[in-house]
């Protein structure tokens, strides 16, 4: 087996409660939550990437499926107040 190198780095994550994304498609999400809200603010600083994280509810809460979506935001409208 060849030796394989990762590659890490840090990303905001945004946790998906009522749907399933998945790659390469574009959709629309209202996020309300404070703590999206600034995972969005965050993703600016890493050119607007965000990991979508979906949960496992097999396994309790708090925990989230070994797979996740990496998402590119592609526009940022936020409502005043």
């Amino acid at each position: 087996m060849e030796n394989v190198k990762l590659n890490t780095m840090e990303l905001p994550a945004i946790i998906m409660n009522d749907f399933i994304p998945f790659p390469h498609t574009e959709m629309r999400i209202d996020l309300t939550g404070n703590l999206q809200i600034e995972s969005l603010k965050v993703a600016e600083q890493y050119d607007n990437m965000v990991v979508l994280l979906l949960p496992n509810p097999e396994h309790g809460e708090g925990k989230y499926m070994e797979v996740a979506v990496l998402a590119k935001i592609l526009l940022n409208m936020s409502m005043p107040g």
